[in-house]
């Protein structure tokens, strides 16, 4: 109970995941993120991950300003905190 068919616990509701989950991979931050996460060349790997996080940036303070999308908001953090992640993987 309470999970999602992944064995990880969803905090939206089916609602959410029909309006909002498909709709946000259509913006060009979820591009940049993706191109960022699956860049094969090590060496533009730091600047795929600030044209992400420009972008994501920009769209979170959209939203802020804007009619907030909680699920979009959720989506952009996580993408935000695993970019950083992997930012700071390619500094060792």
């Amino acid at each position: 109970m309470g999970l999602n068919g992944t064995g990880f616990h969803s905090q939206s509701s089916p609602d959410d995941a029909h309006v909002s989950g498909p709709l946000h991979r259509m913006q060009p931050w979820y591009a940049a993120y993706m191109a960022a996460l699956f860049e094969p060349d090590r060496t533009k790997i730091v600047e795929r991950v600030r044209e992400a996080e420009i972008l994501i940036v920009d769209r979170s303070r959209a939203l802020r300003n804007g009619n907030p999308d909680i699920a979009e908001q959720r989506a952009l953090d996580n993408a935000l905190h695993a970019l950083r992640a992997l930012a700071s993987c390619m500094k060792k």
